[in-house]
């Protein structure tokens, strides 16, 4: 089963953890990500509830192409400021 990210970001209250705080922890899950990526064989496949059949390269190109989205998400955050 799929998770959801945004139920997943609300439970984890992204939004009011501090800059420096979410800083480190996006650091942190890029280098193992990283870590990671750099030892699965390319061609190993999985079956994905909405996606099918996936390859380890399939998986590494989705979520390198989701950091992005995660950096902006950030980038709104900090010029938000953090909640009360």
């Amino acid at each position: 089963m799929c998770w959801d990210e945004n139920a997943l970001a609300s439970v984890r209250q992204y939004e009011r953890l501090s800059p420096r705080v979410a800083a480190i922890a996006f650091g942190n899950a890029i280098r193992t990500w990283v870590d990671v990526a750099r030892t699965v064989p390319s061609h190993l496949e999985v079956e994905h509830d909405a996606f099918g059949t996936m390859t380890a390269a399939d998986i590494i190109r989705r979520n390198a192409h989701e950091v992005h989205h995660h950096w902006l998400d950030i980038d709104r955050a900090l010029a938000r400021g953090p909640e009360p």
